[in-house]
């Protein structure tokens, strides 16, 4: 696990939210263990400590699983010299860490694991990233192929406990890009909406929501429209959910600030997480840790 001193921004960020629909297929591991290949609800069977699990697979999940608190419970474990902690907005949520021994298809590790006071894959025991598995190639398909799709590729990025996903420089600033199944729309932190405001001629609507982060936990985010889109692969954003703080006086977290009302440089980097809506007209959305690419086939 990373430094306790920089775990709780890190762990706010890379958790997923999820519910285990009906109808969901299992995963499956093709000849030779060279690609999994899950569906967009990404059950996948494996053991903890010699015991049955049902993991939620995510694109937005971390390289080592990151338990339930009744899936900790039963296996067993016992806190370990590492404490960690997940901070959403004004939340605290206190968490362990242990080492564990556990299998998924085609792989069997054993790591430094952690497991929180709330639940991290509701329906699940554990949730776990592309990471967090030992095929190189890791294919979520999204549904039926259509005729007439382009394959797009981008860098992939591997943020070790921060999961996978890619980047792209918006004016000088790099951001990171994740992709989450749990939520509809395209969201993104406090530091892009800085950059985007700056780099792309961002401007507040008038819309807003409350929109779930972690743990159950929603916090409050604006719309950006931006004056000049940002395009990458096959995504065209001309606006976007920007998580904020509602009044300069709430309660913020590393991740949440005014956009509009502070000067002050946001430490950490930018990112944006493309939801459900963004992947409509994609099949698949592929971690190639070879190629070191992240492909995406799409209309």
């Amino acid at each position: 696990m990373p430094p306790l001193c920089r775990i709780a921004p890190l762990i706010a960020t890379m958790i997923l939210l999820s519910s285990f629909p009906a109808g969901a297929k299992p995963a499956r591991v093709t000849p030779g263990g060279g690609e999994l290949i899950v569906d967009m609800q990404g059950a996948v069977a494996g053991t903890m400590n010699g015991q049955v699990a049902r993991f939620l697979l995510s694109p937005n999940g971390s390289k080592v699983p990151v338990l339930n608190p009744a899936a900790a419970t039963r296996a067993g474990l016992k806190p370990g010299w590492i404490n960690i902690m997940a901070i959403v907005g004004p939340v605290r949520v206190k968490g362990h860490s242990a080492v564990i021994r556990y299998t998924a298809p085609g792989t069997a590790l054993k790591r430094r694991i952690g497991w929180f006071e709330r639940n991290a894959a509701p329906g699940f025991d554990a949730l776990l990233g592309p990471g967090a598995v030992s095929a190189p190639i890791v294919t979520f398909r999204l549904r039926a192929t259509s005729a007439g799709e382009r394959q797009f590729r981008l860098p992939l990025v591997d943020g070790g406990y921060g999961g996978m996903g890619s980047a792209v420089m918006i004016g000088k600033e790099r951001v990171l890009l994740r992709w989450a199944f749990d939520r509809a729309e395209t969201t993104a932190n406090a530091k892009t909406g800085q950059i985007l405001s700056e780099a792309r001629s961002g401007r507040w609507t008038y819309r807003t929501s409350d929109l779930p982060v972690a743990f159950g936990i929603s916090r409050p985010h604006r719309e950006m429209a931006l004056g000049t889109p940002v395009s990458v692969g096959p995504f065209h954003i001309p606006t976007v959910m920007i998580r904020t703080t509602g009044t300069e006086d709430a309660p913020t977290d590393p991740d949440e600030i005014i956009v509009t009302a502070s000067k002050k440089k946001q430490k950490g980097p930018g990112a944006i997480v493309f939801g459900r809506d963004a992947l409509a007209a994609c099949s698949t959305l592929t971690f190639d840790k070879v190629r070191k690419e992240v492909r995406l086939s799409c209309l």
